[in-house]
């Protein structure tokens, strides 16, 4: 969403038209799409230039001291995401999803790891949150209230130090007060535990399903719950179970693109 995480995708004259073309591919399939907007923060390298972060601890993705964001830097990057939204809504994008997990800028604004600032976006929880929070009421000014927005969070980061699935229900819910969400896509990990940002085939499956249980069980939002789902049969228990309102699944439509049809006929 802005120049200082990768490449500024919207800022180019012609975005807003090639990705119409792409949603109305998408569309003529009867499927919706969503997109997902993010800040790399700490973990990636714009440019080759310095990265920036909510305070200088750097990432194991590059190990390189990020550059401590200043207080307008910070109100820039939460109106870059306003803007990215509402431009995803130009382009036909059904909604549009802040990444909030696996340690980029929003989750690091909301890690004491991470952040380690004195001023009103750091210290605290209060603190910690007011980045995400502005971030999404200018998401939501952005497109108004009947357009889609979600949040994609880490339910629990896996390392010393970071948020807990404990943490976690008690912020869900924050993130999702006043209509600023429209549901909550629930993952795993940092890379700081890249193990678990995508579990490897040893893990057992739904490996992350206890963490989408565990905040829909806190919240008033449908929750998305993913991690080794791999066939219909397994994403509708955990439905049935009340453990995620919609399930996501990856490598399985990789490897087999017409899971979601052949479970609509009965072909399981």
């Amino acid at each position: 969403v802005h120049r200082s995480s990768y490449f500024n995708t919207f800022d180019q004259p012609a975005a807003v038209e090639k990705f119409r073309r792409l949603t109305g591919a998408i569309h003529q399939h009867e499927t919706k799409v969503v997109l997902q907007m993010a800040h790399n923060g700490a973990q990636f390298q714009a440019n080759f230039e310095t990265p920036w972060g909510p305070s200088v601890v750097p990432s194991p993705r590059t190990w390189y001291p990020p550059h401590e964001m200043t207080v307008p830097e910070i109100k820039e990057v939460i109106q870059a995401f306003g803007v990215a939204a509402a431009r995803a809504r130009d382009a036909g994008f059904d909604g549009a999803e802040v990444l909030g997990a696996h340690g980029y800028l929003v989750a690091e604004f909301m890690s004491p790891f991470f952040n380690r600032r004195k001023d009103e976006y750091g210290g605290d929880l209060e603190n910690r949150l007011r980045f995400p929070l502005e971030l999404l009421q200018a998401v939501r000014r952005a497109v108004g209230d009947d357009y889609t927005i979600g949040i994609r969070i880490s339910g629990d980061e896996m390392f010393e130090g970071g948020l807990t699935l404990d943490d976690m229900v008690g912020i869900a819910p924050i993130l999702a007060s006043q209509g600023k969400v429209d549901y909550i896509n629930v993952t795993m990990g940092t890379y700081r535990s890249p193990s678990v940002v995508i579990d490897s085939m040893y893990y057992p499956l739904g490996s992350a399903i206890y963490c989408a249980a565990a905040i829909k069980a806190v919240g008033d939002v449908p929750v998305i719950g993913r991690g080794r789902v791999l066939d219909p049969i397994q994403a509708e228990e955990i439905l049935a179970k009340n453990q995620a309102d919609l399930v996501g699944m990856a490598r399985a439509l990789i490897a087999d693109p017409d899971i979601p049809n052949k479970a609509r006929q009965g072909k399981l």
